[in-house]
């Protein structure tokens, strides 16, 4: 985890958008200090999570709160051949947006229920985008055709076809 903390921060923020000519020196230095910064985050994070009945139920719930807007962007992304980046970008801030209003406006709701109907809002956002923006099909879609799926004999050698 810390690792991959390092890295994010380091290679998608602090070396894009921070300092862009930064030595490996350097970023070795920020990968570090952003990794002890996050762990004395999380240290204090701790306390407050004693409270919690069940911690996996927990990061499964705000899990819930990126999850249905992903899952929404990619399968319109590739079954909707009107889906536009802007209908996910939409559906991605969606997802948050749903997530939270959802969960302060129903408070008892479960949370796979509260996934599910946000799910449904993601995708009905990237249509209703696609609706409003009316650009027709994607010259960048892939034609779904049945061979597109076939293996090979020498892919599947156990294939009784």
């Amino acid at each position: 985890m810390m690792n991959s903390i390092s890295t994010i921060f380091t290679m998608d923020v602090y070396k894009p958008h921070i300092e862009k000519g930064a030595t490996e020196g350097k970023l070795v230095t920020v990968g570090r200090s952003s990794s002890f910064a996050a762990l004395l985050i999380a240290i204090a994070i701790v306390p407050m999570l004693t409270t919690l009945d069940q911690a996996f139920q927990y990061i499964q719930e705000f899990t819930g709160f990126i999850s249905p807007g992903a899952l929404a962007i990619f399968l319109t992304g590739f079954f909707y051949k009107k889906a536009s980046s802007n209908g996910a970008l939409l559906a991605a801030i969606g997802t948050f947006v749903f997530s939270t209003a959802m969960k302060l406006a129903f408070p008892g709701l479960p949370w796979m229920d509260r996934m599910l109907i946000v799910f449904f809002l993601c995708m009905l956002t990237v249509f209703v985008t696609a609706l409003v923006e009316r650009k027709g099909l994607s010259k960048k879609a892939i034609v779904v055709t049945p061979g597109l799926f076939k293996t090979s004999h020498t892919f599947n050698p156990f294939c009784r076809v």
